[in-house]
């Protein structure tokens, strides 16, 4: 399917039939997006089922380490989720189809919460390897949106992009128990490659806090679906140029662990409080699921 000619009820349609096959009818509260080194949330899934990407049209294997490449459903803090354990980048050489595949798998689960986590270099000199930061907003330096091609086009607005009251609420659960979570501004970027010093310095003065390649093209084709988004970094390193550190993959996988289980238990309390009623935005009439 060539660039201008994207048809959502096709991949919807489709995708829905991969995971009817593989589940049958899953009625889950959240659907989470699970990062770099971040998929041991889906591991703790008790009554866990499985497919691979492979087996879900416009999806694939993931090629990068530390994403399985897997749909899993289970049981989480009490509640049925729907865990994507790993996700697709540009980088990859997918297209728009794969992250409209992707936000369609979990809503055929019935999700309407969609939490987005990554690994991220941190660029405000507060943040340190192991802090948890709640996304606010973000700037696309991606240069690229899945939404381009879809007809008529989709002029969403991306004022409120991360959820307001679903951000509130995992601040809350943060004070409630003394759980570290800082609040940042997510900057996209293409990659592979890491960033350049002075490309760090430039979006530093842009506003952005942190730094990764990736959540930006599934928090767009969610927002498209009007579902609800909260996003989350995990600070796995200093960006380029602000520290001695030479930066790689193996470099964000080592230092996502250090946050990874104050992640776990700010979603885990989040998700045991989460009832579909309170997770339905009833102010927002969503793209109806074919």
């Amino acid at each position: 399917m060539s660039e201008g000619s994207v048809n959502v009820d096709q991949i919807q349609q489709a995708v829905q039939r991969a995971i009817q096959e593989a589940f049958g009818e899953v009625q889950a509260t959240v659907g989470c997006i699970l990062g770099s080194g971040l998929g041991v949330i889906a591991d703790q899934l008790e009554d866990r089922r499985t497919v691979s990407y492979a087996d879900i049209p416009y999806l694939k294997e993931s090629t990068v380490e530390g994403h399985a490449g897997q749909l899993c459903v289970g049981v989480f803090a009490g509640q049925t989720i729907v865990c994507l354990q790993g996700r697709p980048h540009w980088y990859e050489g997918v297209s728009a189809e794969t992250f409209i595949a992707l936000i369609s798998a979990l809503r055929c689960c019935g999700v309407q919460t969609v939490i987005v986590t990554n690994a991220a270099g941190a660029i405000r000199s507060d943040l340190t390897v192991g802090d948890v930061v709640l996304i606010t907003d973000h700037i696309n330096l991606q240069f690229k949106n899945p939404l381009v091609g879809i007809a008529p086009p989709p002029f969403i607005s991306m004022d409120t992009a991360y959820d307001l009251d679903l951000r509130k609420q995992l601040l809350s659960i943060s004070a409630e128990h003394n759980l570290s979570l800082k609040e940042g501004i997510y900057c996209g970027v293409l990659g592979p490659s890491f960033e350049t010093p002075a490309e760090i310095r430039a979006f530093r003065t842009m506003g952005a806090d942190v730094v990764a390649m990736s959540m930006i093209p599934e928090v767009l084709i969610a927002r498209y679906f009007n579902c609800r988004v909260l996003g989350l970094s995990v600070v796995s390193n200093p960006a380029a140029g602000l520290s001695d550190q030479a930066l790689g993959h193996d470099v964000t996988l080592a230092g996502v662990k250090e946050g990874r289980q104050t992640l776990v238990q700010l979603l885990s309390e989040f998700i045991q409080r989460s009832t579909p009623e309170s997770l339905t935005d009833t102010t927002q009439k969503g793209t109806s699921f074919v």
